[in-house]
């Protein structure tokens, strides 16, 4: 949790740019995200039918939870507030009919756990990741951000071995 206290913030930005000279606030995972927010509900709106009860695991303050309105939960180890209309939750219970995991996967060390884990709370789960260059990764110096590199083969292996069937 520590590694992310101020994520985003001025201050973080400049630490992570000690390590990585091209990020910046406006490029970082969830900002770019954000430009984004209609393309993913445009995306999802054949697969759900709103109300719907979303948990945006990972969504800092749910900012770039997408489909405002609806009953939104956010379970996150960063420090920030939620946003209005969003609840920051200490653990989820129960059932959503639409789970958020958008630039987590790629931070932590076994996501395959936690895809288990998101696994016991979900209807339809949405997943978004960075498609990085990994020949590329080898020569960046990264902090602590990006653990794991995914190409399209990795992921749908991933999700096979948790049981989950990619449908769009």
């Amino acid at each position: 949790k520590s590694l992310y206290a101020g994520y985003g913030s001025d201050e973080y930005t400049s630490q992570r740019q000690i390590f990585e000279s091209e990020y910046n606030q406006d490029c970082g995972c969830h900002n770019c995200s954000r430009r984004f927010k209609q393309d993913i509900e445009d995306f999802l709106k054949p697969h759900i039918k709103e109300p719907l009860t979303i948990l945006d695991w990972g969504g800092l303050a749910g900012e770039n939870t997408p489909f405002k309105g609806n009953e939104i939960h956010v379970y996150d180890i960063s420090d920030r507030d939620p946003i209005e209309g969003v609840v920051h939750i200490d653990r989820p219970s129960g059932k959503y009919d639409l789970i958020i995991c958008s630039h987590v996967l790629e931070h932590v060390p076994y996501p395959e756990q936690i895809l288990y884990e998101i696994k016991k709370y979900m209807g339809l789960l949405y997943i978004e990741l960075p498609l990085e260059d990994t020949t590329k990764a080898i020569d960046k110096k990264y902090w602590h951000e990006h653990v794991n590199f995914f190409s399209i083969d990795s992921l749908y292996k991933l999700f096979a071995r948790c049981g989950l069937s990619v449908i769009d």
